[in-house]
Protein backbone atom coordinates (compact mmCIF):
# COMPACT_ATOMS: atom_id res chain seq x y z
CA UNK A 1 0.00 0.00 0.00
CA UNK A 2 1.14 3.45 -0.74
CA UNK A 3 0.21 6.68 1.36
CA UNK A 4 -1.60 7.90 -1.53
CA UNK A 5 -3.83 4.47 -0.53
CA UNK A 6 -4.02 4.78 2.89
CA UNK A 7 -4.82 9.07 2.40
CA UNK A 8 -8.04 8.06 0.18
CA UNK A 9 -8.66 5.07 1.96
CA UNK A 10 -9.00 7.52 5.31
CA UNK A 11 -10.19 10.74 3.56
CA UNK A 12 -13.95 9.85 3.83
CA UNK A 13 -13.82 8.99 7.01
CA UNK A 14 -11.86 12.17 8.28
CA UNK A 15 -14.25 14.15 6.27
CA UNK A 16 -17.40 12.78 9.19
CA UNK A 17 -16.55 13.30 12.24
CA UNK A 18 -19.26 10.61 13.38
CA UNK A 19 -17.72 8.26 11.05
CA UNK A 20 -14.40 9.27 12.55
CA UNK A 21 -15.20 9.01 15.88
CA UNK A 22 -17.11 5.49 15.64
CA UNK A 23 -14.18 3.97 13.43
CA UNK A 24 -11.99 5.30 16.43
CA UNK A 25 -14.15 3.48 18.80
CA UNK A 26 -14.66 0.42 17.04
CA UNK A 27 -10.63 -0.41 16.55
CA UNK A 28 -10.09 0.56 20.43
CA UNK A 29 -13.06 -1.24 21.58
CA UNK A 30 -13.96 -4.10 19.55
CA UNK A 31 -10.96 -6.13 21.21
CA UNK A 32 -12.45 -6.04 24.76
CA UNK A 33 -15.28 -7.72 23.28
CA UNK A 34 -12.96 -10.54 22.01
CA UNK A 35 -11.17 -10.44 25.35
CA UNK A 36 -14.11 -10.65 27.60
CA UNK A 37 -15.84 -13.18 25.68
CA UNK A 38 -12.62 -15.16 26.90
CA UNK A 39 -12.76 -14.32 30.08
CA UNK A 40 -16.59 -15.18 30.43
CA UNK A 41 -16.61 -18.30 28.69
CA UNK A 42 -13.31 -19.54 30.69
CA UNK A 43 -15.13 -18.65 34.27
CA UNK A 44 -18.32 -20.78 32.69
CA UNK A 45 -16.02 -23.69 31.87
CA UNK A 46 -13.91 -23.55 34.90
CA UNK A 47 -17.01 -23.43 37.19
CA UNK A 48 -18.98 -26.22 35.31
CA UNK A 49 -15.43 -28.07 35.72
CA UNK A 50 -15.54 -28.74 31.61
CA UNK A 51 -11.01 -29.32 31.91
CA UNK A 52 -11.35 -30.71 27.98
CA UNK A 53 -13.28 -27.55 26.79
CA UNK A 54 -11.13 -25.06 28.56
CA UNK A 55 -7.71 -26.53 27.69
CA UNK A 56 -8.84 -27.02 24.06
CA UNK A 57 -10.15 -23.31 24.50
CA UNK A 58 -7.49 -21.59 26.05
CA UNK A 59 -4.58 -23.58 24.84
CA UNK A 60 -4.60 -22.45 20.54
CA UNK A 61 -4.87 -18.71 22.33
CA UNK A 62 -2.10 -19.04 24.28
CA UNK A 63 -0.07 -20.14 22.21
CA UNK A 64 -1.01 -18.12 19.13
CA UNK A 65 -0.26 -14.85 21.39
CA UNK A 66 3.27 -16.20 22.22
CA UNK A 67 4.29 -17.31 18.92
CA UNK A 68 3.56 -14.01 17.55
CA UNK A 69 4.83 -11.51 20.34
CA UNK A 70 8.31 -13.53 19.82
CA UNK A 71 7.78 -13.26 15.69
CA UNK A 72 6.91 -9.68 16.03
CA UNK A 73 10.24 -9.21 18.25
CA UNK A 74 12.07 -10.89 15.95
CA UNK A 75 10.78 -9.04 12.77
CA UNK A 76 10.61 -5.35 14.29
CA UNK A 77 9.23 -4.35 11.11
CA UNK A 78 7.70 -0.21 10.98
CA UNK A 79 4.40 -0.05 10.84
CA UNK A 80 3.04 2.44 7.89
CA UNK A 81 2.62 5.66 9.29
CA UNK A 82 6.40 5.42 10.17
CA UNK A 83 7.17 4.57 6.68
CA UNK A 84 4.80 6.72 4.62
CA UNK A 85 4.83 9.58 6.34
CA UNK A 86 1.00 10.11 7.32
CA UNK A 87 -1.22 10.49 10.45
CA UNK A 88 -3.46 7.45 10.69
CA UNK A 89 -7.23 7.60 12.37
CA UNK A 90 -6.12 6.11 15.79
CA UNK A 91 -4.01 7.76 18.53
CA UNK A 92 -0.36 6.05 17.71
CA UNK A 93 3.10 6.05 19.00
CA UNK A 94 5.80 6.99 16.13
CA UNK A 95 8.66 4.79 15.60
CA UNK A 96 6.82 1.95 17.96
CA UNK A 97 7.78 -1.18 15.14
CA UNK A 98 6.50 -4.45 15.61
CA UNK A 99 4.00 -4.05 12.76
CA UNK A 100 4.20 -7.55 11.42
CA UNK A 101 2.01 -9.84 12.34
CA UNK A 102 -1.07 -8.14 13.59
CA UNK A 103 -0.98 -9.17 17.47
CA UNK A 104 -4.45 -7.68 17.72
CA UNK A 105 -5.81 -9.43 14.81
CA UNK A 106 -4.20 -13.06 15.77
CA UNK A 107 -6.06 -12.77 18.70
CA UNK A 108 -9.17 -12.30 17.79
CA UNK A 109 -9.02 -15.02 15.38
CA UNK A 110 -8.05 -17.70 17.28
CA UNK A 111 -10.03 -16.66 20.26
CA UNK A 112 -13.21 -16.51 17.29
CA UNK A 113 -11.68 -19.99 16.00
CA UNK A 114 -11.77 -21.19 19.60
CA UNK A 115 -15.63 -20.37 19.90
CA UNK A 116 -16.18 -22.65 17.33
CA UNK A 117 -16.33 -25.80 19.46
CA UNK A 118 -19.09 -24.45 21.09
CA UNK A 119 -21.13 -24.16 17.86
CA UNK A 120 -22.22 -21.31 15.35
CA UNK A 121 -23.90 -19.43 17.42
CA UNK A 122 -20.47 -18.55 19.18
CA UNK A 123 -18.30 -18.67 16.75
CA UNK A 124 -19.85 -16.93 14.08
CA UNK A 125 -20.51 -13.56 16.26
CA UNK A 126 -16.67 -13.89 17.19
CA UNK A 127 -15.39 -14.21 13.52
CA UNK A 128 -17.35 -11.18 12.54
CA UNK A 129 -15.83 -9.10 15.51
CA UNK A 130 -12.50 -10.40 14.46
CA UNK A 131 -12.89 -9.73 10.97
CA UNK A 132 -13.70 -6.30 11.71
CA UNK A 133 -10.55 -5.74 14.35
CA UNK A 134 -8.62 -6.68 11.15
CA UNK A 135 -10.47 -4.31 8.78
CA UNK A 136 -9.84 -1.12 11.37
CA UNK A 137 -6.09 -2.06 11.95
CA UNK A 138 -5.72 -1.43 8.02
CA UNK A 139 -8.37 1.40 7.87
CA UNK A 140 -6.58 3.45 10.90
CA UNK A 141 -3.32 2.99 9.31
CA UNK A 142 -1.81 0.66 12.00
CA UNK A 143 -0.90 -2.09 10.17
CA UNK A 144 0.29 -3.07 6.52
CA UNK A 145 -2.65 -5.31 4.99
CA UNK A 146 -0.10 -8.38 4.46
CA UNK A 147 0.27 -7.79 8.67
CA UNK A 148 -3.59 -8.10 9.34
CA UNK A 149 -3.53 -11.39 6.81
CA UNK A 150 -0.72 -12.92 8.76
CA UNK A 151 -2.36 -12.58 12.01
CA UNK A 152 -5.00 -13.97 10.97
CA UNK A 153 -3.16 -17.41 9.50
CA UNK A 154 -1.00 -17.45 12.67
CA UNK A 155 -4.57 -17.79 14.52
CA UNK A 156 -5.15 -20.48 11.93
CA UNK A 157 -1.91 -22.80 12.08
CA UNK A 158 -2.23 -22.16 16.07
CA UNK A 159 -5.93 -23.52 16.06
CA UNK A 160 -6.04 -26.21 13.73
CA UNK A 161 -4.50 -28.91 15.41
CA UNK A 162 -6.63 -28.57 18.45
CA UNK A 163 -9.70 -28.90 16.56
CA UNK A 164 -7.72 -32.19 15.07
CA UNK A 165 -7.47 -32.98 18.42
CA UNK A 166 -11.18 -31.92 19.32
CA UNK A 167 -13.03 -33.72 16.21
CA UNK A 168 -11.08 -36.56 15.43
CA UNK A 169 -9.86 -37.63 19.79
CA UNK A 170 -12.92 -37.00 20.69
Amino acid sequence: MTKERYERLMAPIRRRPKLHTAVRLAAKWLPFVTAGGVCLMSLFLLLTARWRALTLFMLPCALCFGIVTVVRRALNRPRPYDVLHFEPLCPYRPGKGKSTPSRHTAAAFVIALAFWQFGILWGLPFTVVAVLIGLSRVVCGMHWPHDVLLGAAAAVVCAVPFFFFLFFFH
